[in-house]
């Protein structure tokens, strides 16, 4: 599944920087600042790690201080998300402000299924992802 991925990510560097399909895309993605699929996953899985510790009293403090629960907001106590552990998403009104820690870490935990983020062990949390975050 990541070679499939890795083709279509290097297909898409092709198209969009016109290069030929006999030359190395390496540079190029590095131009473009995509990183390779690999890369990305891994990112994703260490993000998803960090609230996950977050949330049982794990990680550092200035980590919890960027993490809101939908539980702490007053007028939003009915709803369903309250009881799924999902997070605040700041508004960002850049696209670069997306890729903050405070933002793309809500959006990510929100975006698994429940029963992964419901884990009761660090070792089970990250079992269960290995199957989601790609």
């Amino acid at each position: 599944m990541v070679q499939l991925l890795t083709v279509a990510t290097d297909n898409c560097c092709i198209c969009v920087c016109g290069l030929r399909s006999r030359d190395h895309v390496t540079e190029a993605l590095f131009n473009l600042h995509w990183l390779p699929v690999p890369g990305r996953i891994e990112f994703k899985f260490k993000l998803c790690v960090l609230v996950y510790k977050s949330f049982n009293g794990i990680a550092p403090s200035y980590i919890n201080d960027m993490l809101q629960p939908v539980t702490t907001l007053q007028q939003q106590v009915t709803l369903r998300s309250v009881k799924n552990n999902d997070l605040v998403v700041p508004y960002a009104q850049l696209r670069f402000g997306e890729c903050a820690f405070s933002v793309a870490a809500p959006h990510l935990w929100n975006s698994l299924p429940v029963d992964t983020r419901n884990a009761a062990t660090l070792y089970t949390f990250k079992k269960k992802q290995d199957f989601y975050v790609l």
